[in-house]
């Protein structure tokens, strides 16, 4: 296993401890995501980290002008098209104000969870059984004009419950959507698959800085002018973009742009990829604030499912989730 020695979510420039994050979650997911790190070797006698996110904002003039030029409403992360906006933006994109089960969420809501059944299908009796067959391919990147789209050619499926789902393509927001008691990742990638009926799966993985990604390095290597699309130099090997502990949150929730689609099956992996600061920063900057605020999570079951690599011994908890405070969401929104 190949793991960065040090774990970090990169926030302002002040420094905070593991320990003070694990706190901030709830019990469940603070064992949970502590047992991952201790089984990962990543927590040791100093837990201290320099948490930076960046403070890079984009004026709301330039973000209108990012906007696809193509014809239809239009939508932004910030700005007078901003999220606030989606909803009444047009009546296909209602779910953006008014459903129940959107994303992304803050996740420390979860509040029980389960050892998967074995190290490489995680699931536990009567949870989704989950398998990944990915392989090396071609991409094109994709400036959206809201986040960096790769789109893969031909680079295999995952299947759950034995119902295949296409991948798709790779979806790159800094910083990352989802957040952990308030705190948000320097950026977080999310590999979107598609079965047969058109339904959507969504493994998500969160990036810290650190050692250079060698799996994304074609990527950052092949930004497409903005507003356009370039054929990459090689292939991507989706296999190598996912941690090989499985700990994961998994839930319910819905697309993160409009329409705002719901009923989209996430997997957030709780153990985070690096990138270096170069390919961060050259990301974040074409894409600053690529990244909804999170949403209510109005009484949705959120499992927090626990790898068998992790020798965590089985633990059951209240399934009943919150809503996410105001505050709370605000906090992570900032």
């Amino acid at each position: 296993m190949s793991l960065s020695p040090r774990w970090a979510i990169n926030v302002r420039r002040r420094t905070v401890d593991h320990a003070r994050v694990i706190r901030s979650a709830r019990p469940v997911l603070a064992v949970a995501f502590a047992a991952t790190l201790a089984a990962c070797g990543q927590l040791g006698s100093s837990w201290q980290s320099d948490l930076l996110k960046s403070s890079t904002r984009v004026d709301p003039a330039e973000a209108a002008a990012a906007v696809s030029d193509e014809a239809g409403p239009q939508w932004a992360y910030t700005g007078e098209h901003g999220p606030e906006t989606w909803g009444k933006a047009s009546p296909e994109w209602k779910a953006c104000e008014e459903g129940r089960a959107q994303s992304p969420l803050d996740l420390s809501k979860a509040s029980r969870y389960q050892p998967s059944a074995d190290a490489t299908t995680p699931g536990a009796p009567g949870e989704q059984k989950i398998a990944l067959s990915y392989r090396p391919s071609a991409f094109t990147t994709v400036d959206t004009g809201q986040y960096l789209k790769v789109a893969f050619a031909d680079a295999g499926s995952m299947v759950i419950d034995g119902d295949a789902y296409a991948l798709q393509e790779l979806r790159v927001h800094t910083p990352s959507e989802h957040s952990l008691g308030g705190v948000r990742y320097r950026a977080e990638y999310q590999l979107v698959h598609r079965n047969a009926k058109d339904e959507v799966a969504i493994v998500a993985v969160m990036v810290q800085g650190g050692a250079d990604s060698v799996a994304l390095a074609p990527v950052v290597a092949s930004l497409p002018k903005p507003g356009g699309q370039l054929a990459g130099a090689g292939t991507v090997d989706p296999a190598s973009l996912v941690p090989q502990n499985w700990t994961m949150v998994r839930y319910d929730g819905s697309l993160t742009e409009p329409p705002c689609t719901e009923n989209v099956r996430w997997h957030v992996m709780l153990n985070p990829q690096t990138m270096s600061s170069a390919q961060i920063g050259a990301l974040a900057t074409r894409f600053p604030d690529s990244a909804r605020p999170v949403q209510q999570a109005n009484g949705r079951r959120i499992v927090v499912e626990i790898d068998a690599l992790t020798g965590v011994v089985e633990k059951e908890a209240a399934a009943q989730t919150e809503e996410t405070p105001a505050a709370e969401a605000g906090k992570a929104k900032t």
